[in-house]
């Protein structure tokens, strides 16, 4: 089949003996290779990055209705005993914007609603008569979107100095009603 002189007769074997010189050649090249990085070196930077650069981290998070419902439900076992926490139990701790162990009171005065601020320090979260523990301000106000911004950058700021002011989260009048 194959003719004396055609394509397939000259340059086939021309390509094998090129092709094993070629590995011959590259062998001891290979063989001097770097041991492979491990994996506590790999995850300390990207092996393409010759210097060090701090890492920049995304984190995405739906603004669906859910993150708008109370943090604290009447319908979930918080403390594990096995039974629902249908409304406040003071034993446990909430987590919110105050600190569960001041004591807090409108900034206005009983009429002003705008802000809580700090009046006094308790050691078994119980507050004296006018004044708001900050345990019960964490359960009554608490969305799950003010959890989640507390954790992330500590809270929705809306003034900086000369103190500073945490908003909460818009809680939309459709339907997402809170029990308490």
């Amino acid at each position: 089949m194959n003719k004396p002189g055609s394509f397939q007769s000259f340059f086939l074997p021309c390509i094998l003996i090129l092709s094993l010189c070629l590995s011959v050649l590259t062998q001891p090249v290979l063989a001097a290779a770097p041991a492979a990085n491990s994996m506590q070196n790999y995850c300390v930077k990207p092996p393409f990055v010759s210097q060090s650069v701090p890492p920049m981290v995304m984190f995405e998070v739906g603004r669906d209705h859910k993150l708008y419902y109370e943090a604290y439900n009447d319908g979930v076992d918080l403390d594990g005993d096995g039974r629902i926490e249908r409304t406040y139990d003071h034993s446990i701790e909430y987590y919110g914007y105050f600190n569960p162990y001041k004591c807090y009171t409108p900034a206005g005065g009983a009429s002003s609603g705008d802000y809580f601020t700090p009046v006094a320090t308790n050691t078994d979260r119980f507050c004296s008569s006018g004044q708001w523990g900050g345990n019960i301000l964490n359960w009554m106000t608490m969305s799950r979107m003010d959890v989640l911004r507390k954790v992330m950058y500590g809270g929705q700021r809306s003034q900086e100095s000369p103190r500073i002011l945490l908003d909460r989260a818009y809680i939309p009048q459709d339907a997402h009603s809170w029990g308490k």
